[in-house]
C-alpha cells in the first residue's frame, strides 16, 4: 500500500496533473461529465495509488553458459594422492574433454554477449541465426537439468531454415521449470515478432522469467497471455513490461481475472507506456469499480488507440466511465507530461519536454455487454469526440430509444467512420431508432460503414433507409443481413434508391431461396455496387496527391 507523498518522495501517480476546464454543455447529462473529470484529474492523495513500475522488478540473476559448464574432476576411485595433483595440472588429459566442450560453445557465448540490456541503445545487429536454436535450447535444458518442452523444440526445428517470427505455445502447460530454458532462447535476437502464451497455466513467477528475457531484446510486437491465472503480482510484471518496452504494440489479457490492485498497475502502465496501441480485456468480468480504475489510464494514454472490452459485465453503472474514455475536447487534447519524462524519437533521443499530442481511443469494442440505457453516456461523449473512428456495439441490448440517442450524436460527430449495431433489437415495437438513423445518414457525411445485421428490421425500416441513400455521399458499406422480415417492398426500394447513390460499394441483404423476383433485384443491387466500386478505384487512381498538386499549379 502506497503512503502519502512527501516533498522528498513522490511517485509518478502522486504528482498533480493539471485539471482542464469542465466541458460546457447544455445537456442535462453534463453534470456526470464534470464529476468524472474531477476524479480523473484530481490530485492523487489516494492511499490506494499505485507506485511507480521499476524495471528492476523484472530482473533476475543470470549466469554465463561457459561458467555454468565448467567442471573439474579432482579424482577418481582408482587414483592415489599423487595422481590427483597430476589430474589437476593444466596439461592433464582429464581436463581435455571439458576444454574441448568450451571451445565448441564459443559461438554460443559470442552470440550471448551480443545481447544488450540497455533498451535506450538502438540495436543494429542482424537477427540471430535460427539454424542453431534447437541445439542451444537442448543445451539450456541440460544445464538446468530439465526436460525440453516437445512442442517448443519441434517449433525451433521447423524454423531452422526460416526466420522465427512467430512462436505459438497456446494450450501448452508452462511452469517455472520449462520457463527457464525458454527464457534463455527468448534472450537471443532471432527476429521474433509475435508470442502466443494463451492458456498455458502460467503463474506470476513464470511470466516474470519470460518477460525479463523479452525486455532484453525488446523486439516483440504482439504478446498474447489470455486465459492464464495471474494474480496481482503477475499483472504488475506485465505492467512493467508494457511501460518499459519501446516495441510492444498489442497485448491480449482476455479471460484473466484482474482485481483492483491489478487494474491499478495496468492502468498506470497504459498511461505511461510509449508504444502500446492495442489492449484486449475480453471476458475479464470487469464491473463498474474496475472500469473506473482502467478509465483513468486509458483516458490519459499517449499511445493506446484500440481497446477491446468484449463480454464483460459492463452495465449502466460503468457506462459513465466508458464515456469518460472518449472525452477529448480541445482543453484536454494536449496534456503536460511530468517534468522528469521526455518524448523520444526513433533513435531514443530526448527531443521534447513539452506536451504530448494525445491520440485518444480510435477503436472501441463493447460487444456482448448489456448496456441498454447506459448507451446515453456513450452517445453524450460522442458529441465532441474527435478520435474515435470505430465503435462496435454488437449484442448490447440496444433498443430503439437508445439507438435514437446514438443517431443524434452522429449529427454532431464528424470523425466516426464505422458503427456496428448488429444483433441488437432496434426494430422491435418501434421505428424511432431507424428513423433517427435515416435522419443522421441524410446529414452525416463522415460515416463509411453501418452494420444493422440481425436487428429485427422489416420492410418499412428498409424503405426508410432507402430514402436517405441518394442524399448520403460517404457511406460505402451497409449490412442489412439476417433481417428476414425485409420482404419484396423493402428490397425494391433499396434497388431503386441505390441507383442514385455513388458511394455504396457493399449492401448485404438476405433473400428467401427460390424467389426469382427478389434474386433479380439483388443482382441489380450488386451491379450498382460493382459500378460504384470501380468508379471509386478509378478516382483514387487518378486523383493521386501528385496529380492534385499539378492541378493546383
Amino acid at each position: 500500500m502506497a503512503s502519502r507523498s512527501t516533498s522528498n518522495n513522490k511517485g509518478i501517480l502522486k504528482k498533480t496533473i493539471k485539471k482542464p476546464p469542465s466541458i460546457t454543455s447544455t445537456s442535462s447529462t453534463s453534470s456526470w461529465f464534470t464529476r468524472i473529470q474531477s476524479k480523473l484529474y484530481s490530485s492523487t492523495d489516494d492511499p490506494y495509488a499505485v507506485p511507480a513500475l521499476p524495471r528492476q522488478e523484472l530482473k533476475r540473476v543470470t549466469f554465463s553458459v561457459r561458467k555454468m559448464t565448467t567442471e573439474y574432476i579432482l579424482y577418481n576411485n582408482n587414483n592415489g594422492p599423487d595422481d590427483i595433483l597430476a589430474d589437476m595440472s593444466p596439461n592433464s588429459s582429464s581436463l581435455q574433454p571439458f576444454e574441448e566442450e568450451e571451445e565448441q560453445n564459443d559461438n554460443f557465448d559470442e552470440n550471448e554477449n551480443r545481447i544488450n540490456d540497455n533498451n535506450n541503445q538502438k540495436q543494429e545487429d542482424k537477427p540471430f541465426s535460427c539454424r542453431e536454436l534447437p541445439k542451444y535450447y537442448e543445451r539450456a535444458c541440460r544445464l538446468r537439468e530439465e526436460q525440453p518442452l516437445d512442442s517448443f523444440m519441434e517449433l525451433l526445428r521447423s524454423s531452422c531454415f526460416s526466420s522465427l517470427t512467430t512462436i505459438n505455445l497456446e494450450n501448452q502447460m508452462i511452469d517455472s521449470r520449462y520457463a527457464g530454458p525458454i527464457a534463455d532462447i527468448l534472450m537471443l535476437d532471432c527476429g521474433l515478432c509475435s508470442l502466443d502464451l494463451s492458456n498455458c497455466g502460467m503463474n506470476d513467477e513464470t511470466i516474470r522469467i519470460l518477460l525479463h528475457s523479452l525486455l532484453i531484446t525488446d523486439r516483440l510486437l504482439e504478446l498474447k497471455l489470455a486465459g492464464n491465472p495471474f494474480k496481482a503480482d503477475g499483472f504488475k510484471y506485465i505492467s512493467i513490461y508494457i511501460s518499459q518496452s519501446r516495441a510492444i504494440k498489442t497485448v491480449d489479457l482476455s479471460r484473466t481475472v484482474p482485481d483492483k490492485r491489478a487494474l491499478r498497475y495496468l492502468s498506470h502502465a497504459v498511461h505511461i507506456a510509449p508504444s502500446i496501441q492495442t489492449l484486449y480485456l475480453d471476458h475479464c468480468s470487469l464491473k463498474a469499480p474496475l472500469i473506473e480504475i482502467l478509465a483513468a489510464g486509458v483516458r490519459q494514454s499517449i499511445s493506446l488507440n484500440t481497446l477491446s472490452l468484449r463480454h464483460n459485465r459492463i452495465s449502466q453503472n460503468a457506462a459513465p466511465w466508458i464515456g469518460a474514455m472518449l472525452i477529448n475536447d480541445e482543453p484536454i487534447e494536449m496534456y503536460w507530461q511530468q517534468p522528469s519524462s521526455t518524448s523520444l524519437d526513433s533513435d531514443n533521443n530526448n527531443i521534447n519536454k513539452g506536451p504530448y499530442p494525445r491520440r485518444g481511443i480510435q477503436r472501441l469494442d463493447l460487444t456482448g455487454n448489456y448496456l441498454q440505457q447506459a448507451v446515453a453516456s456513450i452517445a453524450q461523449a460522442l458529441y465532441n469526440n474527435r478520435s474515435l473512428t470505430q465503435l462496435i456495439l454488437t449484442d448490447c441490448q440496444i433498443y430503439a430509444n437508445e439507438c435514437a440517442k446514438l443517431a443524434e450524436a452522429l449529427l454532431s460527430n464528424h470523425h466516426l467512420q464505422v458503427l456496428d449495431l448488429s444483433d441488437n433489437p432496434i426494430g422491435i415495437k418501434s421505428d424511432e431508432g431507424i428513423q433517427s438513423i435515416k435522419t443522421a445518414l441524410s446529414r452525416n457525411h463522415f460515416l463509411r460503414e453501418l452494420n444493422l445485421a440481425g436487428t429485427e428490421l422489416d420492410s418499412s425500416s428498409a424503405i426508410a433507409l432507402a430514402e436517405c441513400l441518394p442524399e448520403n455521399s460517404t457511406l460505402a458499406r451497409l449490412d442489412l443481413s439476417r433481417n428476414p422480415q425485409i420482404t419484396m417492398a423493402g428490397v425494391l426500394a433499396l434497388a431503386i434508391s441505390i441507383k442514385m447513390n455513388h458511394t455504396l460499394t457493399f449492401l448485404d441483404i438476405n433473400i428467401p431461396p427460390n424467389d426469382v423476383e427478389m434474386a433479380k433485384l439483388q443482382n441489380d443491387i450488386v451491379a450498382v455496387c460493382t459500378r460504384n466500386m470501380q468508379r471509386s478505384y478509378e478516382d483514387n487512381l487518378y486523383y493521386t496527391p501528385q496529380k492534385l498538386q499539378e492541378v493546383a499549379r
